[in-house]
């Protein structure tokens, strides 16, 4: 290959180059990637969804009552709900100087009345590489 500037680049192939290409078997790949994306729409995306929900609903009313970072806001809600509803003690103190003690505490009680809804201490379904693990 050969770069003529900008765009503008010169291919000159070898003899036979391309036969690694033209015969080569990507079923296999093929098949992986198939059963990937099955996966992916079938078990995981589905298992989300209702996370998902549970997060938005929360981002929402804390927005609607409370001003905060959003980065902040995030992750606070994320750890609750993979807390079972509640935001650890280090992470209070961690975010003390940027979040007021009222914010944590409706985090804390949105996400626990959401997750007590659905009857489930546990909110979000482990991330893949760690249920093949057994983490």
């Amino acid at each position: 290959m050969l770069w003529a500037g900008d765009d503008e680049y010169f291919y000159t192939w070898k003899p036979h180059a391309d036969e690694a290409f033209a015969f080569m078997d990507l079923t296999a790949a093929a098949e992986f990637t198939l059963s990937m994306a099955q996966t992916a729409l079938e078990k995981d995306l589905l298992q989300e969804t209702p996370w998902l929900r549970d997060f938005d609903a929360v981002y929402d009313q804390i927005k609607a009552d409370h001003d905060g970072r959003d980065a902040d806001l995030c992750t606070l809600i994320t750890l609750a709900l993979q807390n079972g509803g509640l935001i650890s003690q280090n992470k209070r103190k961690s975010y003390a100087d940027r979040v007021p003690g009222r914010v944590f505490d409706a985090i804390d009680a949105l996400c626990t009345a959401r997750l007590a809804a659905k009857g489930s201490g546990a909110a979000a379904p482990p991330h893949p590489d760690q249920a093949a693990l057994g983490v």
